[in-house]
């Protein structure tokens, strides 16, 4: 067996549709985020529509660490590997990597985070790894894992600390066969914001998409298409 580290990228999104990015690298494969955008409205993201027309129309989730680690097993005669298990790494100070042990999900929050939105209210915010292509999104792309943090949010306008990212783990043979899929052929992490507005009604929203860089850049960093890997974070805007 053999573990793989994903190393995230930084990603901006402007508000109700408007978008902007940061070092997209050329081309783009199965591993290690680079910085993508790529606004989703799953309630409405067009200007003058349902997520628009409420109070939280500007926020900004920065989150600390968005790589997964891959078990896979050792190559075979013709290079080719297989996925054997996807769990969360840890962030120790800027450092990323696996856990010790593989078979369940880590004890250890997957990052630290925080919030910054126009309104207080009650929201949950979600990472979620999909197999597909972070460009062409399509509702059949299969999902690896997800993770969410869920809270209060006090004071419009200021950054807050926020609930840590749990540890995780892909559970099941559609996951692995999803993370299969996604090694191979490219993935993606999506964020994404439920909840409530105080005085302003409910928020639905996929608001960002960071694909994944070649698995070369894991030893190689200033390899071709790699210069946006070097980073562990992931910062989306809505």
């Amino acid at each position: 067996m053999r573990t793989l580290t994903l190393v995230a990228g930084v990603l901006v999104l402007g508000a109700c549709g408007g978008s902007s990015s940061v070092g997209i690298p050329d081309s783009m494969g199965p591993e290690d985020v680079a910085d993508a955008v790529g606004p989703d409205g799953i309630a409405g993201t067009d200007d003058g529509g349902a997520v628009c027309g409420t109070c939280v129309v500007h926020g900004r989730w920065k989150i600390d660490n968005l790589s997964p680690c891959f078990n896979t097993s050792v190559p075979g005669s013709d290079g080719s590997v297989e996925v054997l298990g996807v769990v969360s790494t840890i962030l120790e100070g800027t450092m990323v990597s696996c856990p010790a042990d593989l078979s369940k999900a880590p004890a250890a929050a997957w990052s630290i985070d925080a919030l910054t939105t126009d309104c207080p209210g009650h929201y949950r915010l979600c990472v979620t790894l999909k197999a597909g292509d972070a460009s062409n999104p399509a509702p059949a792309d299969c999902t690896v894992a997800q993770s969410c943090a869920e809270g209060d949010y006090a004071a419009g306008g200021q950054q807050q600390a926020w609930a840590a990212l749990p540890g995780w783990i892909a559970v099941g043979a559609p996951a692995i066969a999803c993370a299969n899929t996604m090694y191979l052929g490219g993935g993606y992490s999506e964020l994404s914001v439920g909840g409530t507005a105080t005085g302003c009604g409910s928020v639905s929203r996929a608001f960002a998409r960071i694909p994944y860089c070649p698995v070369s850049c894991n030893l190689a960093p200033a390899g071709p298409g790699c210069a946006a890997c070097s980073s562990g974070v992931g910062d989306g805007s809505f």
